[in-house]
């Protein structure tokens, strides 16, 4: 779909101004866009990562070991 079409969908048809506050949309996720992408990216690189490095440091240590304490009893 092109601006045009949607903005008879959302707007009123016939003002000239559907046209605008379509392409306005379009223009305000275009600009907010790349803010969320260094917001969510820093969170995901603070706190998954860590999380994640924990876990691979843990993970090839505890699994043999609980495996190796449940098969023996």
């Amino acid at each position: 779909m092109t601006a045009p079409n949607l903005s008879v969908q959302f707007f009123e048809p016939g003002r000239p101004a559907a046209l605008l506050r379509t392409l306005a949309v379009f223009v305000v996720g275009f600009l907010i866009r790349p803010i969320g992408a260094f917001v969510f990216g820093r969170v995901g690189a603070v706190y998954v990562s860590s999380h994640r490095l924990g876990r691979a440091l843990i993970y090839p240590v505890a699994v043999p070991a609980a495996h190796s304490c449940s098969a023996s009893s």
